[in-house]
Order: structure tokens, then C-alpha cells, then sequence
């Protein structure tokens, strides 16, 4: 998507995007705690991290953390 971030997780199937870092990074907050949430309610175990060495990225792509609470009420 040009002129758009893509955030996607290498441990959990989905991704978010926004049209600069800041939305991108905040989109992927909620989409982090939502997927976590719907991990958790489903009885599954959350996948451990993949370490940061073998995260293989495209070019003009990096990495960063993303913080998620599963027990903060998500309002739809």
C-alpha cells in the first residue's frame, strides 16, 4: 500500500496499517490486544515471541514493540 505503514506480526496471523508511523503504531496496539484477546478467549495458549535474530524483514522494513494489555476493556 503506497504511502501507507503495514504492521504485521510475525507470531500472529493479521496486520493493521496507517497512513503515517504514529497511527500505524497505535492501530497496532488494538489490533495486538485484540487478536491476544481472541487467543485468550478461545482457551489458546499465545504463541512465545519470535526472537528478534530470526525475524527475517523486507528491505525498508524494521522492527518494534508493540505493548498490549488483554485485560483492558476494548470498546467495539
Amino acid at each position: 500500500m503506497d504511502g501507507y505503514y503495514v504492521v504485521t506480526f510475525p507470531d500472529i496471523a493479521g496486520a493493521t496499517q496507517g497512513k503515517d508511523l504514529y497511527e500505524a503504531l497505535t492501530m497496532a496496539e488494538e489490533a495486538l490486544e485484540m487478536m491476544l484477546s481472541g487467543i485468550e478467549s478461545r482457551g489458546e495458549k499465545i504463541p512465545t515471541p519470535t526472537p528478534l535474530k530470526k525475524i527475517q524483514l523486507p528491505q525498508e522494513a524494521f522492527v518494534s514493540f508493540i505493548k498490549a494489555d488483554t485485560d483492558k476493556k476494548i470498546s467495539a
